[in-house]
């Protein structure tokens, strides 16, 4: 006989992570329902003072009401998540529903975790612990960290969308790399109106040569916001319904879903739109496809000035990163490009940009009083290169 489904009151244990330890320890705790929605259970931690009023908020953004940005103010954020990218798997506890946890973590070494996602929930107990030496609470579970920030607070009402939209992504793709589930739970927090991470975007725009966007290890959540919500006013909806029940991975998994929808381009070639665009927004500009819609980004730092020639601009890029350089002179010149770089001029006047991109192993490079290089590294292994650059006239 299966349990009975939560009721406002229900109390249940769940076991959490205690993150003053790493690796996480375990810790069990005892919660109470305190809303249930059509898509979710509110459970809170009864140990966590949290009010009436903010459990309210969190259950009518989950469930009957967007934020003024939200592609769908009408609806609440886990059925507009369910539409872009699935929706959590049934799981063990054979209920469609996930839960909400709101609980305490605790920090490491002055670190807070705003929230996360279990996957070792989607199994049994037994398997969990005899396969892996984790605790599973069989159930699909977002926990929320109350002592981050308000849980009724846009952040952590960000934190929430970001967060479930990594249960619709274990359900269909759950080996998916990492830079891209974090990429897609970034648009989650886009269609949703939650625009809450644009700190990460600005450290993103101080340093964009690293960290880079497609990455095995760290993941920078900058320019995961910037590439998510890129794709998501790029393509809409059904690119990512698609993307997320993709069984490929990693680029391969953007370039097969875009060729699904018949379309030309593959990821090289978004990435070299994509880092023209987060320049140009940074400068105002409004070009098809090369600026953001809900996103003010910010100015882009340039790596260098070129204030003379000949100059050689020699570094070090890590795939899908990107340097810009400031040609700080009028004058024509000619550039060598290395194999493997991708190299784009953008030329300011007023309002107005014109892009060019330019193939090697030499182009002329025009004269022009508002100059940047675009210089960046679309493959996937690290690319040491010199760009050689000297007068027209040489």
């Amino acid at each position: 006989m299966s349990p009975a489904l939560p009721t406002v009151g229900s109390q249940r244990s769940f076991w959490v992570w205690d993150m003053a330890v790493m690796p996480p320890g375990f810790k069990q705790i005892q919660a109470t329902c305190k809303a249930v929605g059509p898509e979710a259970y509110v459970f809170v931690d009864d140990s966590v003072p949290v009010s009436d009023e903010a459990i309210a908020t969190v259950d009518r953004r989950l469930h009957r009401e967007g934020s003024t940005g939200s592609v769908d103010p009408r609806r609440g954020f886990a059925a507009i998540n369910n539409d872009y990218f699935g929706a959590p798997a049934l799981g063990q506890d054979n209920d469609r529903k996930a839960y909400v946890l709101v609980t305490e973590l605790a920090p490491f070494n002055g670190m807070v975790m705003d929230g996360y996602v279990n996957a070792f929930d989607t199994l049994t107990e037994e398997e969990a612990w005899r396969e892996y030496g984790q605790h599973s609470n069989q159930a699909e579970v977002v926990y929320l960290n109350h002592a981050s920030k308000p849980v009724d607070s846009d952040y952590m009402l960000g934190v929430l969308a970001h967060e479930y939209q990594h249960l619709c992504h274990q359900a269909a793709d759950p080996d998916e790399e990492s830079w891209v589930n974090e990429m897609v739970s970034e648009a989650a927090m886009s269609v949703n109106g939650y625009h809450t991470d644009m700190g990460h975007v600005a450290r993103y725009a101080s340093k964009s040569d690293h960290p880079p966007l497609v990455s095995q290890t760290y993941v920078s959540y900058g320019a995961c916001m910037l590439f998510g919500t890129y794709l998501q006013e790029r393509y809409g909806k059904g690119f990512f319904q698609a993307l997320v029940a993709n069984p490929d991975n990693g680029t391969a998994g953007i370039d097969s879903t875009l060729q699904s929808f018949g379309r030309p381009e593959r990821f090289d070639d978004l990435y070299k739109d994509w880092v023209v665009a987060n320049y140009a927004d940074s400068r105002g500009i409004i070009d098809p496809g090369l600026h953001y819609g809900t996103l003010d980004v910010p100015a882009m730092t340039e790596a260098r000035s070129i204030d003379e020639l000949p100059d050689l601009d020699s570094a070090e890029l890590a795939g899908s990163s990107v340097r810009y350089l400031k040609l700080a002179l009028p004058e024509a010149g000619r550039v060598e490009i290395p194999e493997g770089l991708s190299v784009q001029l953008l030329s300011f006047e007023g309002g107005r940009m014109t892009r060019t991109e330019l193939t090697g192993p030499e182009a002329e490079l025009p004269a022009g009083n508002d100059r940047v290089l675009v210089v960046a590294n679309p493959g996937s292994e690290k690319l040491s290169y010199t760009l050689r650059i000297w007068p027209a006239e040489d």
